[in-house]
């Protein structure tokens, strides 16, 4: 595997210059029983004409050497646009970094969003401002995990192979909750990540971070949702059940996580973007116990692959690991920045939707609303 050198990502399509500023927030979690640290990346729309000269790097370099040379369409530090614009907060994958999905960062910056994308200490890795590095601690845990967790998913896929078709909505969620009691390593970090979540939320809105309230003047606290990838994503749907602050979620290829407080209803619009495995009735049964009393999307991108869902579409020069899937990495990410886009502006913006209600590249991508 390697990375390309002196590359520049993609360009955005919007109109705006994309601004970037960090700030950090800490806690003391009752979960991890002691002081969490949380960083903070945040990507804003701006009309600055000046300052363009330097872009931002992708990513810490101390870090990722071998991202060494990769620059973006970014700007540190400059001035915001004026107005009030919707917020998008983000949460990464799991073992990831702040800046995994920059691509559709600066996509949604440079149409007018502002996105805060925050990482969890123990489980990404990210450099602190005081130039410590932080890294997932706890890899172990979670390979040991999947070993011994093999069976469970082989038993609960042949359950739903004989029984999906027949077994009772609530018969089929108490199966699946007893399915994800077999990870107990990944259940007690999904409620760390959860609090992690909502202490960012708390402490952008509340805290008097100079940074902070740069940012938080120009947001239009009525439009505030929550995305992320994979374990990332799992956790933007469970802080839209949870938070009133959050008014829809989309998930990038993240499982659906049922927490003990959740009977699986949700009222608001929710967007589940996905690999196509016609194969495979896990994802479609566990998506179709959700009870959605909104909009619920399903859109499953053709010849994708797990890693698709990030911006290794984007810097990656050789592939002999097989990350990613046959899909033309252009392609695949037009369709996340259009999907994403489209998603935002149809509740945000209050327009029609020009691709998730009508037949979209049907040949790379399939959706499906509920």
């Amino acid at each position: 595997m390697a990375f390309k050198k002196n590359h520049k990502l993609r360009k955005p399509s919007g109109k705006y210059s994309v601004g970037c500023m960090s700030f950090e927030y800490e806690y003391e979690s009752q979960e991890t029983n002691g002081t969490r640290r949380i960083p903070c990346l945040c990507f804003y729309p701006s009309d600055a004409k000046d300052g363009l000269d330097s872009p931002k790097k992708y990513a810490s370099e101390a870090l990722f050497p071998e991202f060494k040379g990769i620059s973006t369409n970014s700007y540190w530090d400059i001035p915001i646009l004026a107005g009030k614009h919707p917020l998008l907060f983000f949460s990464t994958g799991l073992g990831s970094y702040l800046e995994q999905n920059t691509v559709q960062f600066e996509e949604l910056a440079s149409n007018g969003y502002i996105i805060l994308s925050i990482g969890h200490e123990g489980s990404t890795s990210f450099e602190l401002k005081n130039g410590e590095l932080c890294v997932w601690d706890s890899r172990d845990a979670y390979q040991e995990e999947n070993k011994t967790s093999e069976e469970a998913t082989k038993s609960y896929e042949k359950w739903l192979s004989q029984n999906s078709e027949t077994a009772s909505q609530q018969e089929q969620i108490l199966k699946y909750r007893e399915y994800l009691n077999t990870f107990p390593y990944m259940n007690t970090l999904f409620d760390v990540w959860a609090k992690d979540s909502h202490v960012a939320l708390e402490m952008f809105f509340e805290s008097d971070d100079k940074e902070s309230m740069k940012v938080r003047n120009h947001v239009d606290y009525d439009k505030v949702a929550a995305f992320g990838m994979s374990f990332g994503g799992s956790t933007a749907l469970r802080l839209a059940v949870e938070s009133d602050l959050i008014k829809m979620a989309v998930s990038m290829d993240g499982s659906i996580r049922w927490s003990d407080k959740w009977d699986g209803t949700i009222t608001k619009p929710f967007l589940l973007m996905c690999t196509y495995n016609p194969k495979s009735v896990m994802r479609k049964r566990v998506l179709s116990l959700l009870n959605s009393t909104s909009d619920l999307y399903s859109a499953e991108i053709k010849n994708s692959e797990h890693v698709n869902f990030t911006d290794y579409n984007d810097i990656l020069e050789t592939d002999e690991n097989g990350f990613l899937g046959e899909i033309e990495p252009d392609v695949m990410e037009l369709i996340m920045n259009t999907l994403l886009l489209d998603f935002f502006n149809k509740y945000f913006r209050v327009s029609e939707s020009e691709y998730l209600d009508t037949s979209f590249w049907d040949e790379h991508c399939a959706i499906m609303q509920k």
